[in-house]
C-alpha cells in the first residue's frame, strides 16, 4: 500500500495510523503473524520501523467482512510526507494466521482483488492523523448503534491498496 498526503499540510508519519479491516477466519488476534517485507518513506528505508497491532473490531465495526483489524503505525523517525500528493511512504507487509495459515481474503471489508496490482484509492482502508479518521470509511455495523465514521476529508493522510502478496497471507488493501 501506499500512504499518501492529500492534505495542504506536510504530516509526519509517526502521526499516522492505517488500518486493514478483515475477518480472522477463526483465529484469536493475539495468534496473528505479522511481516514486514519492504517499506521506503522517500529515501529512507523504514522496513524495520513498521509496528503491527492487531486488535478485535469495536462492535460497532463489527460485520460479516469485519471482527478485526490490523493497525499500522510508523514510530520513531519515519520521515515526512508533503502535502497535496508530495511523495508517499511504500508500505509491503504480510499477516497470517499461526502455523502461517492462510486467510480467505474474499470475506474481507478491505480486500479487493481488483485493487491488488497497483496502487488505486480504496475507502475501506482507513488512515487516522494522531487518532482522527481522515480518510475512508469504517465498516458500520447493521445492530450496533453508532455515530459512523467520516467518509474521508478535506485533508490528511490516505492509504492506497495494493502490491500482491506472496504466501497466502493478508495486507495493504490486496495480499501484500
Amino acid at each position: 500500500m501506499e500512504v499518501g498526503n492529500g492534505g495542504f499540510a506536510t504530516i509526519t508519519l509517526s502521526d499516522v495510523t492505517v488500518r486493514y479491516w478483515f475477518t480472522a477466519d477463526g483465529n484469536a488476534p493475539a495468534t496473528l503473524m505479522f511481516k514486514s517485507y519492504y517499506s521506503q518513506n522517500g529515501n529512507l528505508t523504514i522496513t524495520n520501523m513498521v509496528k503491527a497491532t492487531f486488535a478485535a473490531a469495536p462492535p460497532a465495526n463489527v460485520t460479516p467482512t469485519s471482527d478485526t483489524y490490523l493497525e499500522l503505525s510508523f514510530p520513531g523517525a519515519t520521515g515526512t510526507i508533503g502535502a497535496l500528493g508530495g511523495g508517499g511512504a511504500n508500505i509491503q507487509v504480510e499477516f497470517n494466521g499461526a502455523q502461517n495459515q492462510t486467510f480467505n481474503e474474499t470475506n474481507d471489508y478491505s480486500f479487493d482483488a481488483t485493487k491488488t496490482k497497483t496502487y488505486q484509492a480504496w475507502t475501506h482502508m482507513t488512515a487516522y492523523v494522531k487518532g482522527v479518521l481522515v480518510y475512508g470509511c469504517e465498516p458500520q455495523s447493521t445492530t450496533a448503534s453508532s455515530s459512523g465514521g467520516a467518509a474521508g476529508s478535506s485533508g490528511g493522510a490516505g492509504a492506497d491498496s495494493g502490491s500482491a502478496g506472496s504466501g497466502g497471507g493478508e495486507g495493504g488493501g490486496g495480499g501484500g
